[in-house]
C-alpha cells in the first residue's frame, strides 16, 4: 500500500471511530521513531547479545524500516481515542497489513522519556507480525538491558527472562478486533457480517504507555524481594511479563481493580485507571506497583515471604 493509500485508509478509520474531533492531523516521525525503537535492541547488540531465543535483534533494523510511524496530533488538546470496546486505544494502535503504526501526540507527550523505547519497541514488534500482546518480549528486553551493575546482562539474557523470545509468537494477518459497523455494532472478522454491517476490520492492535511503565516498575519490585529463591522468582517474573494489565482512559475513580479472579493457572489481571496514573507522582505510581504486587502474591504461595 502506498502513501497516499495508507493516508486515505486512516482518515476512513478515523471517520468511523474519531466523530467530533475535526482538528486531528497526522505528523510523519518514521526514521526518529524507528532509532527510538531499535535503542534497546541497540544497546544490547553493543554488549555483545545479538540474539536471545528466536529473537535475531540485528534483523529488527530492516523489519522496523518497513513500518511507517504516523503521530495523530489533535489541536484542540484532547488525546483522541481509536478503536473501541477492549481494542479501545489512546497511545498508539498498529495496522498489521498495512505496516503502519499510529501514535497518540498528547499521551506520548505525556509519557515518561524511560518508557518511550519501550512502548514504541511494542508496536514495532507487533507491526513487524511478532506478538507481543502483553509486553512480555518488549519488557523483558528492557529488563535484560536494564541489568545493574552488580548483575550480568549476559546472564539474564540467558534466565527466565529470555522465554517470551525462545517461542516467538506471530501476529496473525486478520485483525483481532473490528471497528464498529454504523450502528456501533462490533464486528470481529471478516466475510459477509463486515460487508453487510459496513464495519471495517482495521484494529490490528495496540498498546498502552501507562500499562508498559506499571510493568516495568513491577520488573522493579520484584528486585526488593532478595529472600526469593530461584524458583519463586522465576515464577514471579513470568507472572509479571504474561500478566494481562489494561489501562481505562479514566473512568474507575481508583488507582486500579482486579479484573478477574485468579484464573486456573494462578493468574490475575488488572485494569488501572490511566487518568490517577498519569496524575500520580513518580513515588505514588511507586506504591500503586506494589499494591498491585501485593494482590499478585496473594494468589501465589512463597514460603520465603511467609516467615
Amino acid at each position: 500500500m502506498n502513501k497516499t493509500a495508507v493516508l486515505a485508509y486512516i482518515s476512513v478509520l478515523f471517520a468511523l471511530v474519531l466523530p467530533g474531533l475535526p482538528a486531528l492531523a497526522l505528523q510523519e516521525c518514521s526514521d526518529s521513531c524507528h532509532q527510538i525503537a531499535l535503542k534497546i535492541p541497540h544497546e544490547l547488540i553493543s554488549k555483545g547479545i545479538t540474539q536471545i531465543g528466536a529473537l535475531d535483534l540485528t534483523s529488527l533494523d530492516a523489519k522496523f524500516a518497513q513500518t511507517r510511524v504516523l503521530f495523530v496530533r489533535n489541536d484542540q488538546g484532547e488525546t483522541p481515542t481509536i478503536g473501541s470496546g477492549d481494542a479501545l486505544r489512546t497511545s498508539a494502535v498498529f495496522f498489521l497489513k498495512q505496516k503502519t503504526v499510529l501514535v497518540m501526540m498528547q499521551d506520548w507527550l505525556d509519557t515518561p522519556a524511560e518508557v518511550r523505547p519501550v512502548t514504541m519497541l511494542h508496536e514495532h514488534l507487533n507491526a513487524a507480525g511478532i506478538d507481543d500482546e502483553n509486553y512480555e518480549v518488549s519488557v523483558a528486553l528492557n529488563t535484560i538491558n536494564s541489568a545493574p551493575e552488580k548483575d550480568s546482562t549476559k546472564r539474564r539474557a540467558t534466565s527466565k527472562l529470555s522465554e517470551p523470545m525462545r517461542d516467538l509468537k506471530r501476529r496473525a494477518v486478520e485483525p483481532r478486533y473490528s471497528l464498529p459497523g454504523p450502528n456501533g455494532e462490533k464486528i470481529r472478522g471478516g466475510g459477509s457480517a463486515r460487508e453487510q454491517s459496513g464495519g471495517a476490520t482495521g484494529v490490528g492492535g495496540g498498546g498502552d504507555s501507562a500499562v508498559i511503565e506499571l510493568k516495568m516498575t513491577l520488573m522493579t519490585v520484584i528486585e526488593r524481594f532478595t529472600d526469593l529463591t530461584e524458583a519463586s522468582r522465576n515464577k514471579l517474573t513470568t507472572d509479571i511479563l504474561y500478566m494481562s494489565i489494561e489501562a481505562n482512559p479514566g473512568a474507575l475513580g481508583q488507582s486500579f481493580t482486579m479484573a478477574a479472579n485468579p484464573s486456573a493457572t494462578g493468574m490475575v489481571s488488572f485494569v488501572i485507571d490511566k487518568s490517577i496514573w498519569r496524575m500520580s507522582s513518580p513515588t505514588d505510581r511507586g506504591q500503586i506497583a506494589m499494591n498491585i504486587m501485593g494482590l499478585i502474591l496473594q494468589t501465589e504461595h512463597f514460603p520465603e515471604l511467609a516467615k
